[in-house]
C-alpha cells in the first residue's frame, strides 16, 4: 500500500490549526483503487498521530450512517472524533470534561445516540450523548457501581455491566467476577462467576442470554440474566460475535471461520482463511467480514487482507482490499497503541462499506474504509398521472438504514440514455413532474447513501403507463439481482463487472440462474449479455432458447443471432452455464435491432464533470502549501481529486500522485520541504469515477533560517540523575536515582519561532520514562517515553505522545530546558530543539531503524 499514494512520503509536523475552518477540520480523504483486488478504498485520515476505529465489533458508524466516529491522538491526548461519512467536517466528538476518550457505544436505533455510562459516588447512570450539539441525558440510573459498560441489547430496553474482583488484566483468571443487567425501568439483575470473565456481551437474543468466556483455559457459556439456564458452549475460539437475534455464534479457531447456533451439538465452517481473527457479522446477519494476517506463509492463504463472505455457507470469499499492516501483539508494549496495528475492520449499518485500519503509509496507523457493494436499489416503482402531473412512487431499498434520498432520472429514447432531474437527492418516496403528452418518456430513481455511494437504478416506467406505451424499449438487468442456486453465485469483480459483481461457479456443477424480468409491452427483444470465460450460457426464453458464447478472459457483450418476443408483464429468464467457465455480468433487453451495448452500461455514467476554476495555492506554513478553488454544485459530483505533479510539465494524473479526494474545494499538503515550488492538479469525479479534465498551479515555499541544538546529557546540570554508558549508545545517558530529581540545560535561539523538542530516551522493563517539562522554568507540559524496553528511540517532548509535536513559540535570545524525572528509571541521553518542520527521526516507527547507535 505505501507505494500507492504519494503521502507514503509524507513525514514532519502537521499543523491542526491550518485545516481548522470554524471548529471543523478539513477532508483528508484519498480514493484510490487497490491494485491487488481493484476493490475502492478510501483512506480517510492523513495525518502523523494514530488514527484508529474502535474494536471489530463496535460500531464506528452512526446508526444512519451518516457519521462515523474514530479514535485520534492528533491533539495530544486519544479522544473520539467524529467525521461525516464522506470524510468531511472532521471534529472532536463532544464529550464529558473528564472523559475526552469517552468510552461508548453507538445507538443501533437513533441516529443522534452515542451511549456511555459514568459511575459516580456508587452510582451507575447510562447517559445518552448527542453527538451533534453535545446534549447529555440520562437514560437509566442505579445506586450501585456496576463497572464496565458493555455494548448494549440491540432493542436498548436493557444494558450489560461487569466487574472483576482481580482488575482487567488479562493474566488474572481465577478470582470472581459479577455480571450486572439493568433494565431501562431501573431494574437490576445480578449474576455472580466463579471466576474472572474474559469476554462478556449479549447474545442479541430476544430473552437478552449473555455471553461470557474464560481464559486459562478458554471456556465459552451463555446464561440468562436471572442466572438460569447457564450452558457450555462445547466449542472455544478467538474473536467471538453473534448474528443479530441470537442464532448463531461465530468465532475463529484453527485458521476458519466457524459458526455455532444456538444449542446445537455441532459447528459448522463457514470458511476457511489461513489466518486472521478479528471479524463480525453485518447488522441484518447476510455477510461476515474479517481480517487476516501475514508472516506464516503456509498458512497465510490471503495475507494482510479485508475480507468478506456470505454466512450462507456457500464460502465465497471476497477479497476486499489489502492493507500490509504491522501486526504487532499484545507483548510488544513499546508501541503507543499496538492495537491499532491490526485492522479489525467493522461494516457499515447497511454492509455497503468497511472501516478499519492501516500503519502501511506514514508513522502510525490511520482510518480506512473500502467499498463492500454497492446499495441497493428502491423497489417497485409506479407511476401515475394525476392531472397534469405524472407522480412517481418507490419503496426503500431491502437495506436502507444509510440512504440520504434518491435520485430520479428521465430517457425520452426508452433506457438508453438518462438526465438526472433531481438538483439534489430527494427524501422521501415520491417525485412529481409536469406531464408531457407529446413525448414518450420514462422515468427510474436509484439511492443515494450518506457516504456518496448510489445505487443502480430500478427498472423504468412509463409515463403514460405501460399499455400505451409505443417508444422504445431498452432493459438492464445485474446479473446477481436474481437468484442463483449453487454452486452458481455472487463472485466479485471491482475492476470489471457494472456493480463490482458478477455470477459464476464457485465450485463444482454448473447451477441455474432464475432472472425476473418485467416487460411494459408485447415485443421482440434482443438479447445482449456481457459474459466473459469459456463455454457458453443457455439461456431459455418463453418462445425458446438461445445460446451465449463465452470465448474471452475479458468482458464482451454478446448477442442472440435473433430477436425473440416476450409478452407484457412479469417472466422469469433461466440461464444454465454450459462448463462451469462460465461468467455473466449484465443482461440488457432491446427491441432496438441497431443499438450495440458498451461496456460496464450503468446509468450513472454521464457527461464528463466540469474541470474546477478559480484554482489558486498559497504557503500555509514553512512545509504546507493551502491549494483552493470554486465548489462544484452537481447532484453526480463525488468528490475532487488533487494530484502533485511535477512543475512546468503536463500533469501526470496517476493514483501514486495523489494527495487527497475531498468534498471541499480546499485541501492543505504538507511535510514539504522549504523552499522548493511545488505544482497541483485539481479534477472533478462524479459517483461513476468518470474525471474531469485537470487544472493546474504552482506555488513557491520560502525557504527559512533552520536551527537545531542539541543538548547533551553529559552537557546538562543534574540533580539526582546518574551519567552512564549505555550498550550499543555512543551517547551518553542520565538517568534518575529517585524520582522528582532533575536534568537543566542552558541554550541561546537565534531568532523567535515555534519549536519542536525532541529526546532519545528509553523504558527498563515495565518501568516507564516519565518527565515533566519546564521551559524557562515555567512547566509546560510532560514528556511521556515511548519506546521498546531496553532500545534507545526518539519521541517528542510534551503532550503529543505519538504524531506531529507538541509546538513551542519562542523568542530569540537564551532559554533553559529542565526535565523532571517522575519515575525512579527515567533517562534521557539527548534533546534536540528545532524550527525544521522536516526534522523529523521516525524514519520506521517499527522499532528496526530507531535505535541511534
Amino acid at each position: 500500500m505505501s507505494e500507492l499514494l504519494i503521502q507514503s512520503q509524507q513525514s514532519g509536523w502537521r499543523r491542526l490549526e491550518d485545516t481548522c475552518r470554524q471548529g471543523a477540520y478539513l477532508s483528508e480523504r484519498s480514493v484510490y483503487v487497490d491494485p491487488d483486488t481493484h476493490g475502492i478504498v478510501w483512506r480517510m485520515t492523513c495525518d502523523p498521530a494514530i488514527d484508529s476505529n474502535d474494536y471489530y465489533d463496535k460500531p464506528a458508524w452512526n446508526a444512519d450512517g451518516s457519521v462515523i466516529c474514530f479514535f485520534s491522538w492528533r491533539s495530544g491526548q486519544r479522544r473520539r472524533w467524529l467525521m461525516n461519512a464522506d470524510g468531511s467536517n472532521i471534529r472532536p466528538m463532544p464529550a464529558p470534561a473528564d472523559d475526552p476518550s469517552v468510552d461508548g457505544y453507538w445507538s443501533l436505533l437513533r441516529r443522534d445516540r452515542f451511549l456511555i455510562a459514568q459511575v459516580e459516588n456508587d452510582t451507575t447512570r447510562v447517559l445518552a450523548l448527542n453527538p451533534f450539539d453535545g446534549e447529555i441525558i440520562e437514560v437509566v440510573a442505579v445506586e450501585q457501581d456496576l463497572g464496565a459498560m458493555q455494548p448494549p441489547h440491540p432493542s436498548e430496553e436493557c444494558f450489560l455491566f461487569g466487574k472483576k474482583d482481580g482488575g482487567y488484566s488479562h493474566e488474572i483468571a481465577d478470582h470472581p467476577s459479577m455480571i450486572y443487567v439493568l433494565g431501562l425501568d431501573g431494574s437490576l439483575q445480578t449474576i455472580e462467576l466463579e471466576r474472572s470473565w474474559h469476554r462478556l456481551r449479549f447474545c442479541k437474543s430476544d430473552d437478552c442470554r449473555i455471553f461470557f468466556n474464560y481464559d486459562q483455559p478458554r471456556t465459552q457459556w451463555t446464561i440468562l440474566p436471572d442466572g438460569t439456564e447457564r450452558k457450555e458452549i462445547p466449542f472455544t475460539g478467538s474473536h467471538p460475535d453473534w448474528v443479530t437475534g441470537g442464532t448463531e455464534l461465530t468465532f475463529f479457531d484453527e485458521g476458519s471461520v466457524w459458526g455455532w447456533p444456538l444449542d446445537s451439538t455441532e459447528r459448522r465452517e463457514i470458511a476457511h482463511l489461513g489466518s486472521g481473527g478479528h471479524g463480525a457479522s453485518t447488522v441484518d446477519g447476510d455477510w461476515f467480514v474479517t481480517d487476516t494476517i501475514g508472516g506464516i506463509p503456509e498458512s497465510a492463504i490471503y495475507p494482510n487482507q479485508v475480507l468478506a463472505f456470505p454466512l450462507n455457507a456457500s464460502s465465497v470469499i471476497q477479497r476486499i482490499c489489502t492493507f500490509d499492516n504491522s501486526l504487532y501483539n499484545h507483548h510488544q508494549n513499546w508501541h503507543p497503541d499496538h492495537h491499532t496495528t491490526h485492522a479489525h475492520p467493522t461494516p457499515s449499518p447497511d454492509g455497503t462499506k468497511v472501516v478499519f485500519n492501516s500503519d502501511a503509509i506514514g508513522d502510525f496507523s490511520d482510518l480506512y474504509m473500502a467499498v463492500l457493494r454497492q446499495p441497493d436499489a428502491p423497489r417497485n416503482l409506479r407511476q401515475r398521472i394525476d392531472g397534469k402531473s405524472v407522480v412517481l412512487n418507490w419503496d426503500e431499498p431491502v437495506h436502507s438504514r444509510e440512504v440520504m434520498g434518491y435520485n430520479i432520472y428521465r430517457s425520452a429514447d426508452g433506457g438508453l440514455t438518462w438526465k438526472l432531474l433531481s438538483f439534489k437527492p430527494q427524501r422521501g418516496l415520491g417525485w412529481r413532474s409536469g406531464l408531457r403528452k407529446d413525448q414518450k418518456l420514462c422515468y427510474a430513481v436509484t439511492a443515494v447513501e450518506h457516504s456518496g455511494l448510489e445505487s443502480a437504478p430500478t427498472q423504468p416506467v412509463y409515463q403514460l403507463g405501460d399499455v400505451y406505451w409505443e417508444g422504445p424499449i431498452c432493459l438492464r438487468y445485474q446479473a446477481e439481482v436474481g437468484e442463483p442456486t449453487l454452486p452458481l453465485t455472487c463472485l466479485s469483480d471491482r475492476s470489471g463487472a457494472s456493480s463490482g459483481a458478477y455470477i459464476g461457479c464457485s465450485g463444482e456443477g454448473r447451477g441455474r440462474l432464475w432472472l425476473p424480468v418485467r416487460v411494459p409491452a408485447t415485443r421482440s427483444f434482443y438479447l445482449w449479455a456481457r459474459v466473459r470465460g469459456e463455454g457458453s450460457w443457455k439461456a431459455t426464453l418463453p418462445d425458446g432458447q438461445i445460446r451465449l458464447v463465452c470465448d474471452s478472459e475479458e468482458w464482451t457483450w454478446g448477442r442472440a443471432e435473433e430477436p425473440h418476443e416476450l409478452i407484457t408483464g412479469e417472466t422469469r429468464l433461466l440461464f444454465q452455464p454450459e462448463t462451469g467457465q462460465e461468467c455473466l455480468d449484465m443482461i440488457f433487453l432491446a427491441d432496438v435491432e441497431d443499438y450495440v451495448p458498451e461496456g460496464r452500461m450503468t446509468m450513472l455514467d454521464g457527461d464528463t464533470p466540469p474541470t474546477p476554476e478559480g484554482l489558486t495555492a498559497e504557503p500555509a506554513f514553512a512545509n504546507a502549501i493551502r491549494i483552493a478553488w470554486q465548489e462544484l454544485r452537481l447532484n453526480s459530483f463525488s468528490h475532487f481529486n488533487v494530484y502533485r505533479v511535477q512543475p512546468g510539465t503536463e500533469p501526470e494524473l496517476g493514483q501514486d500522485n495523489l494527495v487527497g479526494s475531498p468534498v471541499e474545494a480546499e485541501l492543505v499538503d504538507w511535510g514539504l520541504q522549504p523552499g522548493k515550488t511545488y505544482a497541483y492538479a485539481v479534477t472533478a469525479v462524479n459517483r461513476a469515477g468518470i474525471e474531469s479534465l485537470p487544472v493546474s498551479v504552482a506555488c513557491d515555499l520560502p525557504a527559512i533560517k533552520s536551527e537545531s541544538i542539541e543538548l547533551d546529557a553529559r552537557k546538562g546540570k543534574r540533580t539526582d540523575m546518574d551519567l552512564v554508558q549505555p550498550d550499543g549508545l555512543d551517547l551518553r545517558a542520565a538517568i534518575a536515582s529517585r524520582a522528582e530529581g532533575s536534568i537543566t540545560w542552558k541554550f541561546k535561539l537565534a531568532q523567535d519561532g515555534q519549536y519542536a523538542l525532541w529526546g532519545i530516551s528509553t523504558h527498563q522493563e515495565r518501568q516507564p520514562s516519565l518527565f515533566d517539562v519546564l521551559i524557562d522554568d515555567q512547566k509546560v507540559g510532560q514528556w511521556q517515553v515511548w519506546g521498546r524496553w531496553g532500545q534507545w528511540s526518539w519521541s517528542a517532548l510534551g503532550s503529543h505522545v505519538a504524531g506531529s509535536p507538541e509546538l513551542f513559540d519562542l523568542t530569540e535570545g537564551r532559554h533553559s530546558l529542565t526535565l523532571v524525572p517522575r519515575t525512579a528509571t527515567s533517562a534521557v541521553a539527548q534533546v534536540v530543539v528545532t524550527n525544521d518542520p522536516t526534522w523529523w527521526p521516525l524514519k520506521d516507527f517499527s522499532g528496526d531503524n530507531m535505535d541511534v547507535s
